[in-house]
């Protein structure tokens, strides 16, 4: 789903010279992870590059799911912590693997950006949900999905599973969290739009490896029955 996917680590760009001096101290005081981690997340990349392609989407998540449960792949759901949690690796330097891993999609950035604007600016032109937004800025937009609001995200989900991937992102305000939000330090209503967004948000994937003329003749079926749930009049 990422523009670029380095699995666990990446990079910092900033024009502030002294943040980047503070980044660089903590890269140059950090290890590496160990061999037994970096074994994982080699397996966990040889899972989801092939698995997670648009053909074999839905049987990818099922073996995925099976090899997190039997500790085959390297994943983190740190989310709900609220101190460091133990034997926590990070921060660590980027391994090599995934430096290479990071360099290959950045050679192919050009391309990558391309598609996605042209199947966001496709979906713009059948739901208008973005309205003016797009001409009133000189930003250009990489849509890393192309997001909106609907009246119920589960029923609309549902709706559409059989024909289409919608991802949920961002239920919370803090991510992976439905409660306790005081143990972060959060007070509930501080961020009344957020709170509204997380309730309401679906998105359409817009990743390289989706066939844009297949998806769209997908979706003009249902564009009618899509455009009375988004919520037009209803935006935060």
């Amino acid at each position: 789903t990422k523009v670029i996917n380095t699995l666990y680590g990446g990079m910092v760009t900033t024009n502030n010279d002294g943040l980047a001096e503070k980044i660089k101290i903590i890269h140059d005081r950090s290890s590496f992870l160990s061999k037994r981690q970096l074994k994982k997340m080699c397996r966990t990349f040889l899972f989801e590059f092939p698995l997670f392609r648009p053909s074999l989407y839905w049987f990818g998540w099922f073996l995925y799911r099976v090899a997190y449960k039997l500790g085959f792949i390297f994943r983190f759901d740190d989310e709900l912590k609220t101190s460091k949690p133990e034997g926590y690796p990070y921060p660590a330097r980027i391994s090599a693997f995934q430096a290479k891993l990071g360099i290959s999609q950045l050679q192919n950035l050009d391309q990558n950006l391309k598609h996605r604007r042209k199947l966001g600016l496709e979906l713009e032109k059948r739901f208008n949900w973005l309205g003016g937004v797009l001409s009133s800025d000189n930003s250009n937009h990489s849509y890393l999905r192309y997001s909106f609001l609907v009246k119920d995200p589960k029923s609309f989900i549902d709706r559409f599973r059989v024909n289409f991937e919608l991802g949920i992102w961002f239920q919370s305000v803090a991510h992976g969290r439905k409660s306790e939000f005081d143990k972060i330090g959060y007070q509930v209503g501080s961020c009344p739009i957020a709170e509204k967004v997380v309730r309401h948000i679906v998105n359409f994937p817009t990743h390289e490896s989706i066939d844009i003329e297949f998806l769209l003749e997908k979706l003009d079926k249902y564009s009618a029955e899509i455009c009375d749930n988004l919520k037009f009049n209803e935006r935060p």
